[in-house]
């Protein structure tokens, strides 16, 4: 007898057959990143091409690629040792920038260079002591 029970399920079994079945559609997704605030979290990654748009009676979040503005650059600064000095150039004209000095980026402790700078053919120029350990040179706009 358990033999014929076992015949008539395998029977049974033959007979059934899967639901046909597409993917539409598909991603590959990279690793994304999380933020958090006391009220939200979110957890994804920053723009995907067929990210959608959700909301909710007190919030919204956009998908997809978000464009941000470049950050304003100014002119580019130009550094030489020269012997025991150093030399901090930029650019002529350029107006509405104050060139500063730090002997540490951690925590930076950034100050004004306090010597008028000089025209020298197409570029502002000031020449500084060169003192010992690191010295960092930036222009900050006024």
């Amino acid at each position: 007898m358990k033999t014929i029970y076992a015949l008539i399920l395998f029977a049974a079994a033959q007979s059934l057959v899967a639901q046909p079945f597409t993917i539409k559609s598909y991603t590959i997704g990279a690793p994304g990143g999380a933020g958090a605030s006391k009220q939200y979290a979110i957890k994804g990654i920053a723009g995907a091409h067929d990210a959608i748009d959700f909301a909710g009676p007190t919030f919204a979040i956009n998908g997809g690629f978000w464009q941000t503005a470049a950050a304003p650059s100014g002119p580019k600064l130009r550094i030489v040792a020269l012997g025991r000095n150093v030399l901090i150039a930029w650019p002529d004209p350029s107006t509405g920038f104050q060139p500063q000095q730090s002997d540490s980026l951690s925590p930076a402790a950034w100050t004004d260079i306090r010597i008028t700078p000089r025209v020298v053919g197409t570029e502002m120029q000031v020449i500084l002591p060169l003192q010992p350990g690191p010295q960092f040179f930036r222009l900050r706009r006024l």
